[in-house]
Parts: structure tokens; sequence; C-alpha cells
């Protein structure tokens, strides 16, 4: 399956130290709210997420239906990135 959405935000010069409440400022900084509130998964426990080397922010997402990653304009011509996103 493919999903596409407009990206509006990027978050990956975590912190360092893995304090929750340093995480949920920044995190409230840069995308403008609250985890809990918006990201998915923010209601487990915070040590769920320190695995994770960045954060998104997508707008609009929606499956397309019937596109695979090669008809996607750049595929395998070193123009696009290809990300692996787990939700």
């Amino acid at each position: 399956m493919v999903a596409v959405g407009n990206l509006t935000g990027v978050w990956t010069d975590l912190p360092a130290d893995d304090d929750e409440a340093v995480y949920k400022s920044e995190f409230a900084r840069i995308f403008r709210a609250n985890w809990e509130d918006v990201l998915m998964g923010g209601e487990k426990p915070f040590r769920a997420h320190l695995h994770w080397d960045g954060y998104l922010a997508v707008r609009d997402v929606r499956t397309a239906d019937g596109l695979t990653l090669a008809n996607l304009p750049g595929f395998g011509s070193g123009e696009a990135q290809i990300l692996n996103i787990i939700v």
C-alpha cells in the first residue's frame, strides 16, 4: 500500500537527554501541538518512543489505491527518497 500526504514538519535533531519533559516541550515547540494530542501512539509510555530517529508531521494522508512505489516520480532514478515508516 502507498499512502500520500503533505509533509509539514520534520524533527531529527532529538535531545541527547532522554528526559520526557524536554522531549515533549521541544515537540510542542516544533510542531505547535501537544505530544499526547497528535502523536500516533502518544498514549503509550514515553520509553516506547526513545528508539525513534525522528518525527514527521503529515497532513491530508490518504491511501493511493493501485499506486505502487515504482509508479512514483523519480523512483529508481535516485531523485526520490523512499522512507520506511512504521506507524
